[in-house]
Formats: structure tokens, sequence, C-alpha cells
């Protein structure tokens, strides 16, 4: 009597046991299907060993979303044969995601000739927004040697513009029952998509949002402008990495001349001071000579001196798209 109820315990085991394993392979194997496309396989295999930390449900996380996008795509394309495209930008898409790899961002989505990424998700990281900044000044740097082979090949130079912005989103897979995926939603997620089309606007490679600036302070950030986008209420200034420079250690003395001559003209022109404004402008363009930003300001200065804007203006330029 005692034997056949042994031996039942023994196989509710051997069945528990063996479901256990059963219920861990398929969730390592979903979390490989799902973020092997997103992630470094290293970081989707560290991800197995601990399958349990990581959930596909949505969740409210504070992310750094980047958008890069290149510039006047569709006017190059127009002269290219379609399989050049697809070369020009399988070869691109290579570098960047080289780039993000090392400095643990996930690729949302290619949409067309943009990369969509963020950081901070599936693997939580503390400096998202420093290693996204971080990033878009490492494929600025390597542009440049992407055009070198471009100008070898007698193909066009590739121009790139790259919106960042840190804010809470919604994180995790949505879609239909068709079609899923692991992606980003919310208000933050739509700044950053609004601030890459600036960065050809302004001439400088990456713009970025003030919670990233205020999340980077060790960046020698150039203030660009104030702004407010299609769709919000509410006014933001947006920032530059000086020449791509991630530390404020690694400045020349020029380049802390010019800083330093754009933070006067900057309190200057938001107190609407333009005749003080352009003389420390002048000073930054000296330094400068060939910056379109200051082009911009420019531009800018003599028309307000021209037709002063009206009484009420809170200093803000409305962006359309």
């Amino acid at each position: 009597p005692v034997v056949a109820g042994v031996i039942m315990v023994l196989m509710a085991y051997v069945l528990h046991i063996s479901y256990g394993f059963f219920l861990e392979a398929r969730t390592k194997k979903q979390l490989v299907q799902l973020f092997g496309h997103y992630i470094p396989a290293e970081l989707v295999d560290e991800m197995a060993k601990h399958p349990g930390g990581y959930s596909m449900q949505a969740q409210a996380r504070e992310l750094t979303i980047m958008f890069c996008d290149v510039q006047q795509f569709t006017r190059m394309a127009e002269s290219m044969e379609p399989a050049q495209v697809q070369d020009l930008l399988n070869r691109l898409f290579n570098r960047i995601a080289a780039v993000m790899a090392p400095n643990n961002g996930t690729i949302d989505k290619y949409i067309g000739d943009c990369v969509m990424a963020f950081w901070g998700a599936p693997l939580p990281v503390e400096n998202h927004a420093w290693l996204a900044v971080k990033t878009a000044c490492e494929i600025t740097h390597m542009l440049a040697d992407f055009n070198t082979e471009q100008t070898g090949l007698n193909q066009p130079v590739i121009r790139m513009g790259i919106g960042i912005n840190t804010g809470v989103v919604s994180v995790g897979d949505m879609g239909s029952s068709i079609r899923k995926s692991y992606t980003v939603l919310g208000d933050a997620v739509n700044l950053a998509a609004r601030l890459e089309p600036l960065a050809r606007k302004y001439g400088c490679p990456v713009v970025a949002g003030p919670r990233t600036v205020e999340c980077t302070q060790q960046v020698p950030w150039q203030w660009l402008d104030r702004i407010r986008v299609a769709g919000k209420a509410q006014a933001v200034d947006v920032y530059a990495p000086l020449d791509s420079v991630l530390s404020t250690q690694d400045l020349s003395d020029q380049q802390w001349q010019e800083l330093d001559a754009w933070q006067q003209f900057r309190a200057a022109y938001q107190r609407f001071d333009w005749d003080t404004s352009r003389k420390h402008l002048a000073t930054a363009q000296a330094l400068r000579p060939d910056k379109p930003l200051y082009a911009v300001y420019s531009q800018r200065l003599h028309a307000f001196m021209q037709s002063p804007p009206p009484p009420d203006w809170d200093g803000v330029i409305d962006i359309a798209k």
C-alpha cells in the first residue's frame, strides 16, 4: 500500500519539475524572440538568466528617446536606383546599430530613413540620458568616416539630424493580435520626434530637450532657442552639445570663449536687449564665422530691429512641425 503512494508522489514531483522547466524555457524563448531584434545578443542572454525580472506588460518609466533621421533623403533617393538606396541604408543602419549596441541602446524601429531608439528599457539603466547623448555624439563622429567612404564610392554625403528627449513614457509590448512590438508611447516621445527636424533649422547635428540636459550636466550644452512645438501649450528650451563634445573638460580655450559669449548673448536676448545681443553675437560669430546657428540669430535680430516683435511677445518661437 505504501509503494503506490510513494510512486504517485514521485510522479507528481517529476511532472511539477518538468512543467517548471518547460515554463522557464518558454519564457526564455519569448525573451529572445521579442528582444533579439532590439538589443545586442549578449544583453538578451543576460536577460534570459533572470526572465522573471522583465515584463512585456506596459509600464510607466523615465526613459531617453532618440530619433535619428537622414536629412533631405527623399531628394537624394530620387536620383538613385532602388538597389543603391537599399545598400546605402543597410550600410548606414549597420554603422548606427554598431554605435548603439555598446551603449545599451534599444532599437525600437526603422521608419524609412529614420532610426528610433530608446535607453532605460528593457534593461534598467540609471544613466540612460548620458548614454543617449554619448551615442548621438559618436554617431556624428562616425558619419565623418562614413562620408569618406561615400565619397570614395562616388555617392552623396550623408547628413543626419538627431533629436533626444528624456521623460516618463509608457513602455511595453504593444500592437494588435496580428503584430506586436516592444515600443514606447507618450508626450516625451512626441517631443523627441519634434526636436529632430530642428537640427537642420539650427545647423547642428544634435538637439536635446531640457530634461536630458538636466540629467547630463557634464556635457557642454549650448542653448539654441525657446520653442513651442505643435500640439503643446508649454514652451521648452532646447540645446545642443557644443561641437558634439561630451565633457566640459575637453573644451579648448576658444570654445570656452565662444560659450561665454553665447551665454551673455542669451541673457541679453531674453531681456529683449537687441543692441547688447548683437554685440555678444558678433563676438561668438568672430570665433566661429561658419556656424549656422549664429547666422540664424543674426538674421532674426536684424528682423527684430527692423520690425520689433509685439509688446506681449514671450520670447517663444512656435514650431509648426
